[in-house]
């Protein structure tokens, strides 16, 4: 569950002072008609992995209007990172990719003016649903990761899940099968507390994870833009 928050967090970023705000009510109205399945362009990321033609424009599909806002997720895996650097115990409140995602990643991929229109918000972390380890306490996001139970709810079905790699993330280690796809971490957690939720090249969401400190599970970034 995600609630829409005014206010800040230490952790996160804030909106930039300068941001203009015609700029951003554009990108806003640009993205008004989407719907889930959808797919719209928006910020930018190294994915070819030839970085002196600089960064690609990112494709994020829709998963679900609600309340004048669009939930999105990166269409490609868009890194390879570990979920928590040291192989310790990693609630995604306490997590390394959590830190990322909402300062190199978010200040790395949008600009001023998209950062204007991507909402902060509170982000529930429930236990495991089969293993019961905790997911710790609620955390205020701008850039999030699913959890077990949103990426059962906003995917029809296994085959939705599936996720393919840029060339970048294939370039920083990440495990692809043999039918082409990455597996992708959630932000639940896995088995043990030392390890975190995924979804395999399949599409299946598995509740026992991998070890927090794997450096070939990959990241499909989230967040709630708002119209």
């Amino acid at each position: 569950m995600a609630v829409v928050l005014s206010g800040g967090c230490n952790l996160n970023p804030q909106k930039d002072s300068n941001v203009n705000p015609e700029e951003s009510r554009r990108i806003a109205l640009s993205a008004s008609a989407l719907k889930p399945g959808d797919t719209f362009t928006f910020g930018q990321y190294e994915q070819d992995n030839d970085p002196e033609n600089g960064p690609e424009p990112v494709e994020w599909q829709v998963l679900a209007v609600e309340n004048g806002r669009l939930l999105l997720i990166s269409r490609y895996a868009l890194d390879a990172k570990a979920y928590n650097e040291p192989f310790l115990f990693a609630t995604w409140q306490r997590s390394t990719l959590r830190k990322w995602l909402n300062g190199d990643f978010y200040d790395t991929a949008f600009s001023p003016a998209e950062k204007g229109i991507i909402a902060e918000v509170k982000n529930d972390n429930p236990m495991n649903p089969s293993a019961g380890t905790r997911g710790g306490g609620a955390t205020k996001d701008r850039i999030f990761l699913l959890n077990i139970d949103e990426a059962a709810r906003y995917f029809p079905d296994d085959e939705a899940r599936q996720c393919e790699a840029t060339e970048y993330t294939k370039a920083k280690g990440a495990y692809i099968s043999d039918n082409g796809n990455s597996w992708w971490w959630l932000r639940s957690p896995g088995r043990s507390g030392s390890a975190a939720a995924i979804v395999l090249d399949v599409g299946y969401v598995t509740h026992l994870g991998y070890a927090v400190n794997d450096t070939f599970n990959t990241v499909r970034p989230a967040f709630w833009l708002e119209l």
